[in-house]
Parts: C-alpha cells; structure tokens; sequence
C-alpha cells in the first residue's frame, strides 16, 4: 500500500505538484515553489515575488507602482537618448 507523503491539507507549487510550499505570488495569490517565483524590486528597500506569468504581463508596472500612464516621465526615460540628439543639434546649428 503506498502512502501518500503529502497531506490534503500541503499547499503544493502550482507547476510542480509533488513540491510543498508554503510561498505564494503577491499578485495573483497562487502557491509557487521557490524555482518557480522571481522578485522584482518597487523601490529601493523592498521587492515582490511574482509567477512568470505576473512577470511576464504588460501590466505589472502599473500594478507595482512604476508609470506606464504614458505621461511626460516615461517619455522622457523611454527616448533620453534621443531627446539628448536633438539638444546636440540645436546646439551645433546655434554654434554657427
């Protein structure tokens, strides 16, 4: 007779079914084994273990405090470079 090593009270990884764990996602909620989270970090001090699919979603920025409103600031961070082109050549054609 075998015997089942994990009780019907065991919360097991989501994509791994024989691994107990007691982690979950901090946005969706789901039981994850440790291999199966990743952090990402919302500021300086703190961070948030996701699922790949959390953190693979487009709208993980916006659910953790980052800006992807499109306003000015994710302009201006998005293009620096190229903002950074266009003073270069205002200034060269002022120069002359």
């Amino acid at each position: 007779m075998a015997t089942n090593l994990l009780s019907q009270s065991t919360t097991c990884c989501t994509n791994h079914r024989a691994v107990a764990t007691t982690l979950r996602c901090d946005r969706c909620g789901r039981p994850f084994c440790r291999d199966c989270l990743t952090s990402r970090w919302i500021t300086s001090r703190s961070s948030v273990w996701l699922c790949r699919r959390c953190a693979g979603g487009s709208s993980l920025t916006s659910a953790w405090g980052r800006s992807s409103s499109g306003g000015l600031l994710d302009l201006v961070a998005r293009y620096w470079w190229l903002l950074a082109a266009i003073a270069v050549v205002a200034w060269v054609l002022a120069a002359r």
